[in-house]
């Protein structure tokens, strides 16, 4: 978390949306330098400690969905830096709409969040899937995951599209 930020009213899930914010921009920005060439030991490491601080303060409120998207994205970074796996541009779109889908449930009402994998059961599995995918090196495909992440890498707006669209909201 940022320094010099006085936290003292915050409830742990504001310190958990303050933690998913900065670590998710880590993630976004990370992933999009992946699609310029071989990712660095430096860039993959960085990427995979954002996924595992994720997890870890998700798993601190009880935001399971979360937990369990950044630790299938975590193990998707080790995989990477043991060459276990090469990140092609279908994953990177995978894992963009990981990225996206954590924002969207970060970003809700605290009575919603937690809630999030039982009112959206195939959301999940599916996003899951995708990744655990990946990290078999099979090959990722969806149209719903494809038009999502392609939304990430435009600005402002089509990004807002892409997370209302993940939060079921639909492009708006």
């Amino acid at each position: 978390m940022e320094d010099g930020k006085d936290m003292s009213n915050f409830s742990m899930l504001d310190l958990f949306r303050t933690e998913a914010g900065e670590q998710g921009k880590v993630l976004s920005d990370g992933v999009l330098a992946l699609e310029h060439g071989a990712p660095s030991a430096e860039l993959l490491e960085s990427l995979m400690r954002a996924a595992h601080s994720l997890k870890g303060a998700a798993r601190l409120v009880g935001v399971e969905p979360v937990v369990r998207l950044a630790h299938v994205m975590e193990d998707v970074f080790v995989a990477s830096i043991n060459s276990e796996i090469t990140l092609d541009s279908g994953h990177i779109d995978v894992l963009l709409s990981v990225a996206d889908m954590i924002a969207s449930i970060a970003g809700l009402p605290d009575s919603a969040m937690g809630s999030w994998g039982e009112d959206h059961p195939e959301e999940l599995e599916n996003m899951l899937s995708s990744m655990k995918r990946i990290k078999t090196n099979v090959p990722v495909a969806g149209e719903g995951i494809k038009k999502n992440a392609g939304a990430s890498r435009s600005k402002d707006g089509a990004r807002k599209e892409a997370v209302t669209a993940v939060r079921g909201q639909g492009p708006g």
